[in-house]
């Protein structure tokens, strides 16, 4: 959509001659809009290459004149000519005047000839329905429980119950806490609680610098560590010592409301990797061996 906005047009002057072409096939490309007009009504006239003259129905907006050009004013190739019009009590004033040149291949969104800004527009029925979606998704936004978190940098996307107090720290679901700088808590009684850790499922507490807790019930407090599964064993030393454990995997279970915390895996800062099950090697191919903890342990001790 191209809009050529003018000043209100002295009728004792030349036309004006636009700098670039209109192109035969197109539909409301050309936006007229001139300033400092007067009050009434606003008509168009386009006097077409084949001497047919089409009348066009313009409106006022904000003090000025707009004249869209419609299919007509686009059907006939060669070299055309529009005046503006603006009548009140009697009188008719020409607003604007131009001539141009109507080129016989069309062009995308207004012609690849075309010069000056694109502006977006849309015809009347569009833009009805453009603002039954615009309304629409105002709704949608609004329905949405997305509010400042207490300090400047915080946020909460979630219910009444989560909190993101501290700067940089975002909160999302149900009940969830962000408590320490650019924390992270997501899902449904998730809690970040110390500075750039971030906590993901239900019942989740990631409670070291750095740490990360998945899945449901785990606990992650060392500095940097990985938590994922379910109900694991916490690490109980110092966070902040590269002690105790990089990663922990979780396999704990709760029977009638009763917690039972246990771990599948760990591995520890110093490289030590520890199961609590079996290891099985090549599984799947022909050369598979399983390794119950008890035939470990007698590997191990041929190894020492």
């Amino acid at each position: 959509m191209i809009t050529i906005t003018r000043e209100a047009f002295d009728s004792l002057r030349q036309p004006e001659q636009l700098a670039g072409p209109l192109f035969q096939g197109e539909v409301n490309a050309h936006r007229f809009v001139i300033t400092g007009a007067p009050a009434g009504e606003i008509t168009a006239r386009f006097l077409r290459p084949d001497g047919r003259d089409v009348s066009v129905d313009g409106w006022t907006e904000d003090g000025s004149a707009c004249v869209v050009l419609t299919a007509g004013c686009y059907a006939v190739s060669g070299d055309f000519r529009l005046n503006i019009f603006a009548s009140a009590g009697g009188e008719t004033r020409c607003l604007y005047a131009c001539t141009g040149r109507v080129e016989p291949t069309a062009g995308a969104n207004g012609g690849a000839g075309d010069t000056g800004p694109i502006i977006e527009h849309y015809p009347d029925q569009a833009i009805a329905e453009l603002r039954e979606e615009l309304a629409a998704l105002r709704e949608a936004v609004a329905g949405i429980p997305i509010r400042k978190g207490d300090v400047d940098g915080s946020a909460v996307l979630g219910d009444e119950s989560c909190v993101a107090n501290t700067a940089y720290s975002l909160a999302l679901g149900h009940d969830c806490w962000a408590t320490a700088q650019g924390t992270l808590a997501v899902g449904s009684e998730a809690e970040a609680n110390s500075s750039n850790a971030v906590a993901f499922g239900l019942d989740t507490e990631a409670n070291g610098p750095q740490c990360a807790a998945f899945g449901k019930g785990t606990i992650a407090t060392k500095r940097s560590s990985l938590v994922i599964g379910e109900y694991n064993v916490e690490d109980t030393t110092n966070p902040n010592y590269k002690t105790g454990f990089l990663m922990i995997v979780g396999n704990g279970t709760v029977l009638n409301g009763t917690v039972n915390r246990s771990n599948a895996m760990t591995l520890g800062w110093t490289g030590t990797m520890t199961l609590s099950g079996g290891l099985i090697l090549g599984h799947g191919t022909a050369q598979q061996a399983t390794l119950s903890p008890v035939d470990l342990k007698k590997l191990l001790a041929l190894i020492e």
